[in-house]
């Protein structure tokens, strides 16, 4: 019985540390890799994410160009405001390496470039919320693979403006967005 409760109380820290880990960048140190608590993480200015869930599809514009859109949502959240995030990276080709972030405009006007947009939709889990998207910027993100799943690291701050309101009064103009690992 003992035994049962001491499980208990570790799993339920483990699951507390999950919950409070903040997306980090990666410190290059390549023998020391990040936990894999901190991986498919991101953070909208201060509000933390973790993946929950995700759908990968990898197809080809009419032109026959590829792209790969990563459909991201989050775990329900105990932010007050933002409950919810879905994040979703769109980049032209399905190889690895790095992309620079541009708007949807950009990514979808030369399907030859090594291009990524970026769309967050975040709710207040009443039913209102926000879109923010990419816009045009010379900052990068970078593509890995794991298990065949492409997997988007984005450590220097994306600035992503709101372009859409649905009746969430608390959502600002722009968030800046970071993740680590998200597939």
């Amino acid at each position: 019985m003992r035994k049962k409760s001491i499980l208990k109380s570790i799993l339920y820290l483990l699951i507390g540390s999950a919950l409070s880990i903040s997306c980090s960048s990666d410190d290059g140190n390549q023998n020391n890799p990040p936990p894999a608590a901190n991986e498919n993480t991101w953070t909208l200015d201060t509000n933390n994410f973790i993946r929950s869930n995700s759908t990968q599809t990898a197809t080809t514009y009419t032109s026959g160009e590829p792209f790969t859109i990563v459909n991201v949502d989050s775990n329900f959240n105990n932010n007050q405001i933002f409950k919810t995030c879905n994040f979703i990276p769109t980049f032209n080709t399905h190889t690895t390496g790095t992309y620079t972030v541009k708007s949807q405009n950009t990514v979808f006007s030369n399907v030859t470039l090594k291009t990524m947009y970026i769309k967050c939709f975040v709710s207040n889990g009443l039913g209102n919320g926000a879109m923010y998207e990419s816009m045009d910027s010379d900052l990068t993100a970078t593509v890995t693979q794991v298990d065949g799943k492409s997997v988007v690291t984005i450590t220097e701050p994306v600035t992503l403006t709101r372009t859409y309101n649905d009746n969430f009064p608390q959502a600002p103009q722009t968030f800046t967005l970071t993740c680590n690992k998200v597939r």
